[in-house]
């Protein structure tokens, strides 16, 4: 099996090379963007757990991943959804503040797949969060998730948000994320014969 990395942080790059190239076949490539890839590189599977809450053109990421597909290939994204309670926890923080969620969340992945010519599904799976309760963990979670806006957001507010999950000494979040299975474009044939890649959207009852 050969493996390629992308991670925009360089140093937790080279920590997942040094992790997991010895259990690879071959480490294909690696690099900090999604353009460090060869486009001529092509991928059974494409997994991105995670990761696309902060992309700043999600539709464009997408329509790239998909285009490194093998032909049966799948690209898999877990992202959270509206179910997501640290997805509410972003738009309640951010709607007290009077400002605009700036990430994004399965809803977004939804109507940027509707404008990509990408077959795909999606299904909610259950997820569970748990870490004992203290100032100082609840304090770790939300800097981790609200990252460079945590300085200008009421901190306090933010931590009493957590304690309706407060089951004894932790606290548990029980949830779900969403995963979207999506699959390449499909390659019509013209009339003359040629390939030409589809351009309307299949959605997901492909």
């Amino acid at each position: 099996m050969g493996l390629s990395l992308i991670e925009h942080d360089t140093a937790q790059l080279k920590a997942c090379v040094e992790r997991f190239g010895p259990r690879s076949a071959a480490m294909i490539a690696s690099g900090t963007k999604l353009d460090d890839l060869p486009k001529s590189f092509q991928y059974d599977v494409i997994t991105c757990t995670h990761v696309l809450y902060y992309v700043p053109k999600l539709r464009d990421t997408l329509a790239a991943l998909a285009s490194h597909l093998a032909s049966e290939g799948i690209l898999l994204v877990v992202i959270g959804g509206h179910g997501n309670a640290l997805i509410r926890l972003w738009f309640d923080a951010f709607a007290a503040a009077g400002r605009p969620l700036p990430h994004h969340h399965g809803g977004s992945v939804e109507v940027s797949l509707g404008k990509i010519a990408a077959p795909w599904t999606v299904e909610e799976v259950p997820v569970r969060l748990e870490f004992p309760d203290s100032p100082e963990n609840r304090l770790r979670i939300l800097r981790f998730l609200f990252g460079p806006d945590y300085a200008g957001l009421d901190r306090q507010a933010l931590a009493a948000r957590l304690d309706p999950y407060a089951q004894g000494s932790n606290v548990c979040i029980e949830h779900r994320d969403w995963l979207f299975t999506i699959r390449k474009p499909p390659v019509l044939v013209t009339p003359a014969g040629k390939p030409a890649e589809a351009t309307k959207p299949l959605g997901s009852n492909s």
